[in-house]
C-alpha cells in the first residue's frame, strides 16, 4: 500500500510538467561546462514529457546565453535513457558548441 501511495504522490508532483528551463533540478535541466578555446558542452536532462524538439531549442536558448555574439554546434547526441515498460525513458542530449 505504502508503494502504490509512493507511485500515486509521484504522478502528482511530475503529472504533465515537462522540463522547464533552468539548471538541473528534479525535473531535469541543463549543465555546462567550458572546454577552453570558446567551446562548451551543454547537456540537457529532460523527463517522460519533453521532446526532442524541446530540448534542441533549450539548448541553443543556452548557448545564445553563454555565446552572445553566435554560435556553431559543433557535435550533438541525443539519447532516452531508463525506460521502464509504459513509462517514457529521460531524454538526454549532449551538446558541443563554440562561440562565434
Amino acid at each position: 500500500m505504502k508503494k502504490l501511495l509512493g507511485i500515486v504522490v509521484l504522478g502528482l508532483l511530475v503529472g504533465g510538467r515537462a522540463t522547464p528551463y533552468g539548471p538541473k533540478g528534479l525535473m531535469g535541466g541543463f549543465e555546462d561546462i567550458s572546454l577552453g578555446d570558446n567551446k562548451h558542452k551543454i547537456t540537457w536532462e529532460g523527463n517522460g514529457y519533453t521532446s526532442k524538439a524541446k530540448l534542441i531549442y533549450f539548448t541553443e536558448k543556452r548557448a545564445s546565453e553563454i555565446c552572445g555574439s553566435g554560435f556553431d554546434i559543433l557535435d550533438q547526441e541525443y539519447d532516452v535513457v531508463g525506460s521502464l515498460g509504459p513509462f517514457a525513458g529521460m531524454p538526454i542530449l549532449v551538446s558541443t558548441i563554440e562561440c562565434k
